[in-house]
């Protein structure tokens, strides 16, 4: 290591504490001599070598500190005195420092957001690992610029308040909304939908002369069923059935699902489908009964006629108060819901106390209800939905 510390001494001209004006010639050689001598060195030596290399690098133009910055920013043992130094310099020196860095901590991140301006907070919003604490400050101070670079980061962890805070800030911008709405995993509903769901919800129960305790359930039961699809998991099964099948497992998963709810859960021996039949009110709360998901899917599609990815949706995750409206659209008995309610009840056995089922709840709402207004809610919802399909489709390019 004398060696090095001997060429160092020789490359600065004797006082290497304080080396004279260079150019970045200098700076260049001294970066290699530091690169070479890399596992080497004391801590004592590394410390002479990063001091006198942050020295000799603000003696140069800020052109040469940004070269020497791109061959630093990826380097898992740069000097960090000097990676801290460069990340608060000119963006053309900073860039890469705060894209990559691995030598600038969360508490260096979030301090950097807080002191310096857009094009620095961007370029920290690209970097491939963000974490919480850093993410909630860019929401924070960020530029529709920087949300929108944070927004297109897969790789950016972004907490509950910050999820918040981004449903308000994209109520007021359109690219931001878009960008949003790409990024399912945050599963972001804006306020100004919900305020305006509300809104409308609280008009339709002005017209219906509905009592006004049924507010929330209605507009829970719309948001159901003005979905252009139902749960995730259709979705994503869907995206799978475009692909081709890459091998058996893949091929078996799709034919999975392209079998119907009684064909996926076949009916269990205490169903006596002679007795009952499998497309009757009768059948489905006896299906119920016996906890057949299955059949009682089968058959709420076939009474109500919807599709059996809605039905299982409304039956088994969906709020209940879009069970709640189905089932009193169609005039089933309140024994009919209260059978549901109870299948669902026992498929999420784990559930915690405060999570579990009201039923008797439920089933004074039910009664509450009449048929008339469950089915003007329903038809509430085709409107809307078909309202938000035209909107989206005046929205589309061309």
């Amino acid at each position: 290591m004398e060696n090095a510390l001997q060429s160092l001494e020789q490359l600065v001209g004797g006082d290497i504490s304080a080396p004279d004006p260079v150019g970045p010639e200098l700076l260049e050689r001294v970066l290699e001599l530091y690169l070479m001598s890399e596992g080497k060195r004391s801590p004592e030596d590394s410390a002479v070598f990063e001091a006198v290399l942050e020295r000799i690098a603000y003696k140069c133009s800020p052109d040469a500190r940004a070269a020497l910055a791109n061959r630093l920013a990826q380097h898992p043992s740069a000097p960090r005195r000097l990676m801290r130094r460069m990340a608060f310099d000119d963006i053309i020196v900073s860039r890469p420092v705060l894209q990559y860095s691995n030598r600038l901590s969360d508490s260096d991140l979030v301090t950097l957001v807080r002191k310096l301006g857009e094009e620095h907070q961007t370029a920290i919003a690209h970097r491939p690992v963000l974490h919480e604490i850093v993410t909630d400050e860019l929401i924070q101070r960020g530029s529709p610029l920087v949300l929108l670079t944070l927004l297109r980061n897969a790789g950016a962890d972004i907490s509950e308040e910050g999820r918040s805070k981004l449903a308000t800030l994209v109520e007021a911008d359109e690219e931001l909304r878009a960008v949003l709405s790409q990024r399912p995993d945050l599963a972001i509903r804006p306020p100004f939908f919900k305020n305006l769901l509300n809104f409308l919800v609280g008009r339709f129960l002005e017209r219906e002369d509905v009592d006004k305790d049924l507010a929330d359930p209605v507009a829970a039961a719309v948001e159901v069923f003005a979905s252009d699809k139902p749960p995730a998991e259709s979705e994503e099964a869907e995206a799978e059935e475009s692909k081709p099948a890459k091998d058996a497992d893949s091929a078996g998963k799709q034919a999975e699902r392209k079998r119907t709810a009684i064909e996926r859960d076949p009916p269990p021996p205490e169903y006596d489908s002679s007795r009952y039949g499998t497309s009757s009110e009768h059948a489905l709360a006896e299906m119920a009964r016996v906890g057949w998901v299955g059949g009682s899917v089968a058959c709420l599609a076939k009474l109500t006629k919807i599709d059996e990815a809605m039905a299982q949706h409304c039956l088994m995750t969906a709020d209940l108060s879009a069970l709640l409206v189905l089932c009193k659209a169609h005039g089933f008995k309140n024994a009919t819901f209260s059978a549901l309610l109870q299948l669902r009840e026992a498929k999420k056995p784990d559930q915690a106390p405060d999570e579990r089922i009201d039923i008797i709840g439920l089933l004074k709402r039910y009664e509450a209800m009449k048929p008339h207004t469950a089915k003007r809610i329903i038809e509430f919802a085709d409107r809307k939905h078909e309202e938000d399909e035209e909107a989206e489709s005046q929205k589309a390019p061309g």
